[in-house]
């Protein structure tokens, strides 16, 4: 799997070795990350659960909001469970999410409620809906309704959204079978900055010649990716119901 690092060095060869700075290594590196996260953004918008992480966090006694450990790299969530690692006997429940604006919808119970949830394996999980949003910063989760005296902890299983936003030089992208991709894209990203000579008249002409060629690389393996993409989407039949008053 090709890191970052790699991708690099890639690069270079594929621009036929251009002279030191030209481009710096800077600009190398951000033309290979833009190129890399809109290929993740390409594929997320597919709903294939293709990157995933998860994680736990807890909800307090009568807490309705908490703010989750976790960076900008987080997605969309997938799903969301109770878990509780103390009790063998525990059974594993869903918890539906919403948009924060649609937690309350159609809710026609008292909010407090979760105080009174008895679980028949005994654990002090009372949340049925939970809504993800971002606030100051932050990632935050809101659970309804909230628990009683004791703290409950859910599972929340997300799909990546801003891979670079925690990737290193060293680091891989999972899409790696597609890294040439991302090279070509990128060496056509930097090719302007490029020399190669002192005569800017023979720079012109190699990048002319090289715009040409990583062209005509980048329609071959972007027609592989395609399919790739074509490959993890389900194909579903739709129905719209119209009223006529005819």
């Amino acid at each position: 799997m090709a890191t970052l690092r790699q991708m690099m060095g890639n690069v270079k060869v594929l621009l036929n070795e251009p002279l030191p700075q030209r481009p710096s290594p800077l600009r190398l590196l951000t033309a290979i990350t833009q190129n890399t996260q809109n290929l993740y953004n390409h594929i997320s918008n597919t709903g294939k659960a293709w990157d995933v992480r998860e994680l736990v966090f807890s909800v307090g006694s009568e807490q309705e909001s908490v703010q989750l450990q976790v960076g900008d790299e987080f997605g969309k969530p997938l799903s969301v469970y109770t878990v509780d690692s103390g009790n063998p006997s525990h059974i594993e429940r869903e918890v539906d999410f919403y948009e924060l604006q649609n937690l309350n919808y159609d809710w026609s119970r008292p909010n407090d409620i979760g105080r009174s949830i008895s679980n028949t394996d005994g654990s002090s999980h009372s949340a049925e809906r939970v809504a993800f949003y971002r606030s100051s910063g932050g990632i935050y989760a809101r659970v309804k309704p909230s628990g009683g005296d004791t703290v409950a902890e859910y599972k929340v299983i997300y799909s990546v959204g801003n891979w670079i936003e925690s990737a290193s030089i060293n680091s891989s992208p999972i899409l790696s079978n597609h890294h040439h991709l991302i090279e070509i894209r990128s060496a056509k990203s930097v090719l302007p900055s490029c020399q190669w000579w002192p005569e800017e008249k023979e720079n012109r002409i190699r990048r002319a010649e090289l715009s040409k060629t990583l062209s005509e690389d980048e329609a071959m393996a972007a027609a592989l990716f395609d399919k790739y993409v074509q490959s993890i989407r389900k194909d579903k039949i739709s129905f719209r119901q119209g009223v006529s008053f005819d």
